[in-house]
């Protein structure tokens, strides 16, 4: 794992734990499921007294908190989806050149062996898989 990705789990870990912490001080899962502020009886402080940024304070008295945390997860989550299907076609795109690798190199093995029906079968092997893919672009040749 890169430095990146350490340092990352790292901070979300951190940034895990203070939330756990600060359950039921702070914050409470409000009605869709998401963190809500708690605010103390005079609306300026959390319920334990301890003092509340402006930039949340604003927020939590909009009524829009829950609404849009649950929108940052929904993009989040559909990142996630959309990072996982890239992964899979990339892998099946990589075992897919791996094949063609390894076949072409049987057909020149075949042919320096002089097994020329055996380097032929191969080459037609690779000419059916590529022309089942629906990316392939045969190169068009230069006029002479």
């Amino acid at each position: 794992m890169r430095n990146g990705g350490l340092i990352g789990l790292v901070l979300f870990g951190l940034l895990t734990l203070r939330q756990v912490v600060t359950y039921g001080r702070e914050w409470h899962f409000g009605k869709y499921g998401m963190p809500a502020t708690l605010l103390a009886a005079d609306g300026r402080h959390y319920l334990d007294g301890s003092e509340i940024d402006e930039g949340s304070l604003a927020l939590a008295r909009s009524g829009f908190e829950e609404p849009l945390e649950l929108g940052m997860v929904t993009v989040l989550a559909g990142c996630v989806v959309v990072y996982i299907h890239k992964s899979h076609t990339l892998s099946q795109k990589q075992k897919k050149v791996d094949l063609l690798k390894a076949l072409l190199a049987r057909a020149e093995a075949c042919e320096q062996a002089g097994r020329l029906q055996e380097a032929d079968e191969a080459m037609q092997r690779v000419r059916r898989i590529m022309a089942a893919d629906k990316d392939y672009q045969p190169r068009r040749r230069a006029p002479p």
